[in-house]
This record gives C-alpha cells, sequence and structure tokens, in this order.
C-alpha cells in the first residue's frame, strides 16, 4: 500500500470546513439578517381629515462628510435642492466632515481645513432656511478625551452648537429645539475619551444620558410631532446601565410620542424604517455616498418620509396616506375613507394627476409654485397599492386597519456583519484553540488515539465513498490538529502562543488627544482607562483568518508532501490570497487606526507573519535534511533502490 497520503484528502480536509462555514456567511450577507418587527396599533382620528391643510416639509441629510480635497460637492448639492423645493429648514444627522489626515492615505485626524470647509458651506446656505441643525457624528469627534478638550472644535463647527454661548456637555449631549409646533431631540451620546477610526461603529450610553433623554420625549410630549435625531442606529447603541426609572433607550423611545427617530452611519443604499413599538426609525440614506436628500412631510397627523437624488427633478410628493413600511404608532392608517393628498411642485392648477385612473382634484395653492391635490378613494382593508400616473409617476403600497401586522425589518448589511462576526470570533477561536493546543494527548486518551489512528488510515486509503471521506471533510479541522502534530513541539507553543498571546497583547499603539495609548481586542486605552469596544473583536478574526490560518497551512505543508504538486499550488495560492488579504487589511483599517508608519511596521500585522513564517521555514530545512539523511541511510542499505529515489521539493 501507498504509505503517501492522498493529496485529494488533504485538500479536502485542509479548506473544505473552512468553504462550508463561508459561503452561508456570505449567503447572509447577501441577504442581510432581517427582524420580525412587534404588530403596531395606530392612533383614532379625532378631527375630520382636513383637505384644506397646508402640509408642512423639511429636508434631512445625513453623513455629510465634506472632504478637504473637493472630491464631490454632495452636500452643497443637497442644499440646493432644498432650497429649490422651498424647506422651511434642514436637518443634518452627523458626520459632518471625514477628519482624514491630509494626504492620499485615509488616517483618523482632525482637519481643521474640512472642519471650516463645511462651517463656510453651512452659513452661506443658511440664509435660504430658518434653521440649519446639526449633531455630531463619529468622524466628527475622533480621538477626544473629553468634551473641554482644546482639541474639541466640533461646538465651533457646528451651524447649531455653534450659536450657544458656554455650551455645557450636557446640553450637547441631549437638548430639545422647538421649530413652529415641532419638537427636535438632539441626541449626542458621547462616552470620553473618544476612539479612532475603526472602533467608532457603536456609541454607549449611560444613566445620566437615559435620564436625559427621559426628561426630552417628556418635556417634549405636548409638541404635534417629536423627531429626535441621532448618528448611530439603534443595533449600533451598547447601554450599560438604564436610566433611574429602570428603562432602556428602546423602552424609553417606544414609549413615547416619538414620531421618527432619524439616524444615519451606515450609508445604507436605501432608508430603512424600523418600529421599535409606537416609534419609527428611520436610518436615513446618506449624501455623501448615495448623494440622498430626505423630505420629510407632514399632514393631518401623519409624518412621511420621502428619499430623492440630489440629480432627481422633484415634481411632487405624496403626504397622505404614509407608506406602510413606514406607519408606526403615532400613524393614522384606519380612516373610513382613503383620503390620498399630493403636494405638487407647479403653478399649474390644472396639471393632471391621476391616482388609480381617477383624476385628483386642484385644491388651492400654499404659495408660489406649489399646490395641493386631493381624491377621496372609497377605504381598502389591509395592504394596498395606489399607482400615480400622469404629472408624475409612483407606486405607493399602503395599509388601511386598525392594527398593522408583523413587518421583515433590515437594519442594513454592516449590522449583519458585526452580528456574524461574532459568531465566528466564537467558532474559530474554539476551533483555533483546540487545533493548535500542542500537546498530543492521544497516548493519554484512547479515544484521540483511535481517532488518529482512524484519520492516518483514511488518508491513505484509496477509498473515497465512504462516511469517515464525509466526516473528516465537514469536520477537516480534526484532519488539520494530526498533521499539525507531525511538527515539532518547540513550533507547536509557537503557534499556540501566538494565538493566545493576541487577546491580550496590543494590536497597535497610538496616542489618543496627544497622549499615548494602544488599541487591542478588547478595545482601546486613553488617558488612563481602558475603553471596551466591540469593533476590536472583528479584527481579531481578521487576525485569525489572514495571519493565523495561513501559518497553519504553511506549517502543515511540511507533513503532507515531499514533491511538487498540485496541492502545493493550492495551498500556496491559499497562502498569497491571505497576505494579499492583510495588506488590503493594513492598508484601509489599520491604517486608520494607528496611522501608516505603525501599520506598516506593526508587529501583530507585519512583524509576528514574517517571523512565524522564517521558523516554519527553518523548519522545514531541518526536515528536508533529516529526510535526506534517513534517505542516504535506507540506500546504503538496499542500494538497488537508490536510482528511484527523487530529491525531496523543498
Amino acid at each position: 500500500m501507498d504509505h503517501e497520503p492522498k493529496k485529494c484528502k488533504l485538500c479536502l480536509s485542509k479548506y473544505m470546513w473552512i468553504v462550508l462555514i463561508l459561503v452561508p456567511t456570505i449567503i447572509r450577507l447577501v441577504f442581510p439578517i432581517k427582524y420580525s418587527s412587534l404588530p403596531i396599533q395606530g392612533l383614532d382620528r379625532q378631527i375630520p381629515f382636513d383637505n384644506n391643510s397646508d402640509p408642512n416639509y423639511f429636508a434631512v441629510m445625513t453623513d455629510v462628510h465634506v472632504w478637504y480635497d473637493q472630491r464631490d460637492r454632495h452636500y452643497e448639492e443637497g442644499l440646493e435642492m432644498a432650497r429649490k423645493l422651498k424647506s422651511k429648514y434642514v436637518v443634518i444627522a452627523g458626520d459632518l466632515v471625514n477628519n482624514w489626515k491630509p494626504g492620499k492615505k485615509q488616517v483618523s485626524s482632525r482637519n481643521y481645513q474640512e472642519h471650516e470647509m463645511y462651517h463656510n458651506i453651512t452659513r452661506n446656505a443658511s440664509q435660504y432656511f430658518t434653521t440649519i441643525l446639526d449633531i455630531s457624528g463619529n468622524h466628527d469627534m475622533w480621538d477626544i478625551s473629553s468634551f473641554d478638550s482644546a482639541e474639541n472644535d466640533f461646538p465651533q463647527y457646528s451651524n447649531y452648537y455653534s450659536k450657544i454661548k458656554n455650551l455645557t456637555f450636557d446640553e450637547f449631549a441631549c437638548s430639545i429645539v422647538y421649530i413652529d409646533d415641532n419638537a427636535f431631540i438632539l441626541l449626542n451620546p458621547m462616552r470620553f475619551p473618544l476612539p479612532r477610526s475603526v472602533y467608532d461603529f457603536y456609541t454607549h450610553l449611560d444613566k445620566h444620558f437615559l435620564d436625559m433623554f427621559e426628561k426630552a420625549v417628556h418635556d417634549a410630549s405636548n409638541a404635534t410631532h417629536i423627531y429626535a435625531l441621532l448618528h448611530f442606529p439603534v443595533c449600533f447603541l451598547i447601554e450599560s446601565s438604564k436610566s433611574s426609572s429602570g428603562k432602556s433607550f428602546i423602552q424609553i423611545l417606544s414609549e413615547s410620542r416619538v414620531t421618527f427617530l432619524i439616524t444615519g452611519h451606515t450609508h445604507p443604499p436605501k432608508t430603512s424604517p424600523i418600529h421599535h413599538k409606537n416609534a419609527t426609525e428611520i436610518i436615513a440614506c446618506d449624501i455623501t455616498t448615495h448623494a440622498v436628500v430626505g423630505i420629510i412631510t407632514e399632514d393631518n397627523g401623519n409624518s412621511v418620509y420621502h428619499t430623492f437624488n440630489t440629480k432627481d427633478e422633484v415634481k411632487a410628493l405624496v403626504v397622505n396616506p404614509p407608506p406602510y413600511d413606514q406607519i408606526g404608532g403615532q400613524s393614522y392608517f384606519n380612516d373610513n375613507q382613503t383620503n390620498v393628498k399630493v403636494l405638487a411642485f407647479t403653478n399649474d392648477s390644472n396639471t393632471e394627476i391621476l391616482v388609480d385612473g381617477i383624476k385628483m382634484k386642484f385644491n388651492h395653492f400654499v404659495k408660489d409654485g406649489l399646490a395641493v391635490y386631493t381624491a377621496m378613494l372609497p377605504a381598502k382593508q389591509g395592504k394596498y397599492s395606489l399607482h400615480f400616473t400622469g404629472f408624475f409617476e409612483k407606486e405607493l403600497e399602503c395599509f388601511n386597519g386598525k392594527v398593522v401586522g408583523s413587518r421583515k425589518e433590515n437594519p442594513g448589511i454592516i449590522h449583519s456583519m458585526f452580528v456574524l462576526g461574532y459568531i465566528l470570533l466564537g467558532f474559530f477561536s474554539s476551533i483555533m484553540v483546540f487545533v493548535l493546543f500542542p500537546f498530543d494527548l492521544s497516548n493519554q486518551i484512547s479515544i484521540l488515539g483511535k481517532l488518529r489512528k482512524r484519520i492516518e488510515i483514511w488518508l491513505i486509503s484509496s477509498t473515497y465513498c465512504s462516511f469517515d471521506t464525509l466526516i473528516f471533510t465537514i469536520f477537516g479541522f480534526v484532519v488539520l490538529r494530526t498533521r499539525l502534530l507531525l511538527n515539532p513541539l518547540w513550533l507547536r507553543l509557537v503557534l499556540f502562543f501566538v494565538l493566545i498571546i493576541m487577546i491580550f497583547v496590543p494590536f497597535g499603539f497610538t496616542k489618543f488627544d496627544g497622549k499615548q495609548g494602544f488599541v487591542s481586542m478588547f478595545g482601546y486605552f486613553s488617558s488612563g482607562k481602558l475603553m471596551v469596544e466591540p469593533s476590536g473583536a472583528i479584527l481579531f478574526d481578521s487576525y485569525m483568518i489572514l495571519i493565523v490560518f495561513a501559518n497553519i497551512f504553511l506549517s502543515a505543508m511540511v507533513n503532507d508532501y515531499t514533491k511538487f504538486s498540485l496541492l502545493t499550488v493550492v495551498d500556496l495560492s491559499v497562502i498569497i490570497i491571505q497576505f494579499v488579504g492583510n495588506c488590503m487589511l493594513i492598508n484601509v483599517f489599520i491604517t486608520q487606526l494607528v496611522g501608516v508608519a505603525k501599520a506598516w511596521t506593526s508587529i501583530t500585522w507585519m512583524f509576528t507573519p514574517g517571523i512565524l513564517f522564517s521558523l516554519i521555514l527553518v523548519n522545514r530545512i531541518i526536515n528536508r535534511k533529516k529526510r535526506v539523511q534517513d534517505s542516504l541511510t535506507a540506500d546504503n542499505l538496499n542500494p538497488s533502490t537508490s536510482d528511484s529515489n527523487q530529491t525531496p521539493y523543498i
């Protein structure tokens, strides 16, 4: 029998189990995680629907990201669109600037040139609006040790906060602004010291902030509509405690009269409504990547969030009925008839607007170039569609009834990436500890000895159609461990040490607000405080996949074959792909976190892989010399076989 392991079996057991994990993960990213909302009962209309009322509306933007090299003018174009649509005011849900260090690479910094650019653009446009409300995002306040730090210039370049003298942290964290009959609750839950880029996906809420938010929603309860502005979606909030009344953020929000919680941060290609009992969260599409501006209309108690590209020609806004995916506990959707109301941007009272083939009637002009058209249709029960044709074309899904049922809602692909990242972290960490455990216990534990013997027999067997093939392919990491046990103990100890040590050793050192600190799997250390941050777990995932796995595969090559083969090509290709992936990770994310020089000279991301590669190569050379010596000894004992010997592959 040939005692060399079969190349195909080595390949299957080495890689197929990873494929079986990654393929479903990728599929889940293509089809992101969705959650089911609770059934919601709407409001009962106490006052008859008024066709003669003037709809109110205002513009919404998020993730402006003004950039110092002026790569785009999306922010200016968004403000220009709001001006042309005659919006009364504009609200912006954070990330006003990029804050990248000047240069070709994206490195966390405070780019005062961008701050000045944003302030000037906003100031020049403010003459067209009653006000521009803007809150902070993660990009606006990187790497600041305290709210009173001299490096914190956000209150100076923000349009709204720059007008408040002697701004306190509590005013910044939670405040109410009244415009017309509406209340806007501005939320900036910043936990100091603040992180740098990559470690800024989540924000943390403490008891004091929750108490302020709970008081704000109570104080604003008499407003016609309440809107809360928060840069981070609810799924990116971490609560260290509850409010004094024992409530979480979602409990406070869902029990309040907040119509819309407007968030941003994740740059979704489409605006995503997420329902939290009575309140509706709008994860808004951004201006910098997708050039999208939101318009919120208000009429007869209903608020509707509309989205348009800055290049679109906006002809009309359907202000009633509200869309099916937006209706919540603060909506009216149980009427005896379908009252359709459209706000058309036209001076022509004879404009033809059809809804389900019925011509809508001109009602009145709100102002020059802005007309109201109405129609009354028979009430439809449940979910239904309205088709608008003529002056503009639109299909709108609506709902009529007392209670709207559960809906599938998607917080976005970035949320799915983090959820799956944490799952993979636990899964891969457990497997890696098992695979890299340096001591061979097969002689002490009989079941392990039998399993190892069974694997060795399967590897050299010519039989492929067997139960063992299925099991050792799915659980290939067990076979991988068996191959690694053929390495000397010192190399196994080094590999295990590299995995374990990275749980405790910093990923990199950098300065926060001028003070030395570091970043690690658990978070970041700044101003004498270790701040726990979930993003570190995702980097540890990347470390295992791109560095630990690569060196495991490389060290296994020593024992998998002695001649060049197709499996050699596969192994080397996988290792090269992982090396390129590691370089891309350094180039994109690690540089943002610690800077270019420190990223490319990182012990974790550069020197550790290099040292491991060198040690594995040394072990390979030692093993080759040993095999050559064994071969020469065998030749001396049996000269007739010397001609058939081949030089082992290095």
